[in-house]
């Protein structure tokens, strides 16, 4: 009898401790969080939907305060000055989402309430004409759009993205600029350049990001090795100029987003 007693309790306890994590298992759950979309996440260094949002909106503020808007106005009789936004080149290593960025631009241009912009070429164009032209079969005389009367954009705001890296050890900074020029479209002059730059600390403990206008020697600082080179997807870099001449905004003292701009 006690032979069989010793035989039952290692059986006994294979199912009492199978049992146990078969309770456990089933107890388990999957949490999920919400966040608002505009909420700053950064979970890596890599650029992000804040980066297109936070560039986009400097660039149009820098863009919007200079000359070329109040003085088109003024020459026609208080119209505002019509837009188009072009092409923004992808020339870092990274995949960014271009037509996101282009998105931002669009809308920080419509939301100043100083510029009026029209729709791009490809699918967004292509649709608008496809309803007009179904318009002029089904739609009631007295409701159709009518064909040929598009405004033309006058000024086109086009540029491209430049990214550069420092490391030391496990710690890696990113930094992207952005530059855009906007371009009269009649006379092929160019009205207004501009530039606006971030940059992303990624260490082994954490990660944080920052935005400023940079005012950084050649030469070491902070541990990080100063050998800065915008890095391009073709191969191909240039040396930045290391000069700051605007404002600064802080969030925090630790995992500080800040921003600036240069013109």
């Amino acid at each position: 009898m006690d032979a069989r007693a010793r035989h039952r309790r290692p059986i006994l306890l294979g199912v009492i401790m199978s049992s146990l994590v078969l309770a456990m298992s089933a107890c388990a759950k999957t949490y999920v969080y919400r966040i608002e979309p505009t909420a700053v996440t950064d979970l890596s260094e890599s650029w992000n939907d804040t980066d297109s949002r936070l560039v986009a909106q400097a660039l149009i503020e820098q863009s919007l305060g200079s000359t070329w808007s109040n003085a088109y106005t003024d020459r026609h009789g208080g119209e505002l000055p019509t837009v188009i936004v072009g092409d923004f080149h992808n020339r870092t290593m990274d995949h960014i989402p271009v037509n996101t960025f282009v998105n931002d631009l669009e809308q920080a241009f419509m939301n100043s309430g100083r510029v009026q912009v029209v729709a791009r070429p490809g699918e967004e164009r292509d649709d608008i004409r496809a309803e007009r032209d179904d318009q002029q079969d089904h739609a009631r005389p007295d409701t159709r759009s009518r064909p040929a009367e598009e405004i033309g954009a006058r000024y086109m705001l086009q540029g491209e993205l430049l990214s550069m890296e420092d490391e030391e050890g496990r710690e890696r900074i990113v930094y992207y600029k952005v530059d855009a020029t906007l371009i009269d479209l009649e006379t092929n002059l160019k009205v207004w350049s501009g530039q606006h730059e971030i940059s992303a600390r990624s260490g082994e403990r954490h990660s944080a990001r920052s935005r400023s206008a940079w005012s950084r020697p050649h030469a070491r600082h902070g541990g990080l090795r100063n050998t800065r080179s915008w890095r391009t997807g073709r191969g191909s870099t240039r040396t930045p100029a290391w000069r700051s001449n605007g404002p600064r905004r802080r969030r925090n003292e630790s995992g500080a987003r800040t921003t600036g701009t240069r013109c």
